[in-house]
C-alpha cells in the first residue's frame, strides 16, 4: 500500500507487528513538528483480517508540537511504547497508554505517561538500541 503522512521527515519510522487491539501492521512516523505519529499501513495479516483501518490513517499523535525534531526512534520490545532520540540530545520515552482498541478517530497522546532525559546526552541522538529485555 502507498501513503503519505503529510508532516513526515521522510527518513524515520518503524514499523509494528498486529497486536491484539490492532488489525494491521502500524508504523512510527517522526514528523518535522517534532511529533511522532502512529500510523495504519493497511496492511492486514490473517488473524486480525477484519477491521483493518485505511493506509496512512493517523491513530495517534504523540509528543508536543514544536519538540527538537525526531533522529531515531525504535518500538519497546513490549510494543507499549517508542523510544526516541531528538535533535537537542533529548531521549523521550512515550508510552501507547491512550491508543485505543478499535477506535477510528485521531487521538491525542497528550494524557500519555513521557519520561524524557534532557541531559543524557551532549549531542544529537542519531541511533537507540535496546536489549531484548529492554
Amino acid at each position: 500500500h502507498e501513503f503519505v503522512v503529510p508532516n513526515a521527515t521522510g527518513t524515520i519510522l518503524a514499523a509494528r507487528k498486529p497486536q491484539q487491539e490492532s488489525s494491521a501492521v502500524m508504523m512510527a512516523v517522526a514528523c518535522l513538528n517534532g511529533t511522532v505519529q502512529l500510523v495504519s499501513t493497511g496492511l492486514k495479516t490473517p488473524k486480525y483480517a477484519k477491521d483493518a483501518k485505511a493506509a496512512g490513517e493517523v491513530l495517534l499523535d504523540m509528543g508536543s508540537p514544536g519538540s527538537s525534531i525526531v533522529l531515531s526512534l525504535i518500538w519497546h520490545p513490549t510494543d507499549s511504547a517508542i523510544i526516541v532520540g531528538r535533535k537537542d540530545g533529548t531521549v523521550e520515552i512515550m508510552a501507547l497508554t491512550s491508543l485505543e482498541a478499535g477506535g477510528s478517530s485521531r487521538k491525542s497522546s497528550s494524557s500519555s505517561k513521557h519520561h524524557r532525559m534532557t541531559h543524557a546526552h551532549a549531542a544529537p541522538v542519531r541511533g537507540i538500541t535496546l536489549t531484548p529485555d529492554a
